[in-house]
């Protein structure tokens, strides 16, 4: 099941992943710890809270957590 939820986290993921190796290999130290703490940290806990809403009963955020995007 593809649902929005996890096309934004697979797509933030990938988004501060890129990112973050573009600022590596560039040699931006401070920018890669930066983003280290922002995703590892902040959004980790985010996004952790905002899965909770996955099993309310009944559904809540249905477009977000349970529409199949796949089909």
């Amino acid at each position: 099941k593809v649902t929005g939820y996890r096309i934004m986290n697979t797509t933030i993921i990938l988004v501060l992943g890129v990112w973050k190796s573009v600022a590596s290999y560039r040699g931006e130290a401070i920018l890669s710890t930066s983003l280290d703490l922002v995703a590892g940290a902040v959004l980790a806990v985010i996004l952790y809270w905002l899965g909770l809403y996955e099993t309310v009963e009944p559904p809540r955020m249905r477009w977000l957590f349970h529409d199949d995007y796949a089909a």
